[in-house]
């Protein structure tokens, strides 16, 4: 893989990354679960490299991406 510029690691992580923002569609799986699915011993340890990865904890990409799935209706004013 090496003389492709890639290394086990970089593949690990990208492959990590994209099954990471896969699970956290799925709102039954907890952050938890999701880190162990990932090989992560501590959900802390998934945090940080989530965040690595996005810029955003677990938690901030789901809720955003709840928030775009399903917008709140226009706010009236009364």
């Amino acid at each position: 893989m090496t003389e492709e510029g890639l290394s086990f690691e970089s593949v690990l992580e990208e492959m990590r990354r994209d099954l990471a923002l896969r699970y956290l569609r799925d709102t039954r799986l907890s952050i938890s679960r999701i880190a162990w699915l990932l090989g992560f011993r501590e959900a802390t340890a998934f945090t940080h490299a989530f965040r690595r990865w996005t810029g955003r904890s677990p938690t901030e990409a789901r809720v955003e991406r709840d928030r775009a799935l399903n917008p709140s209706p226009p706010q009236r004013s009364g």
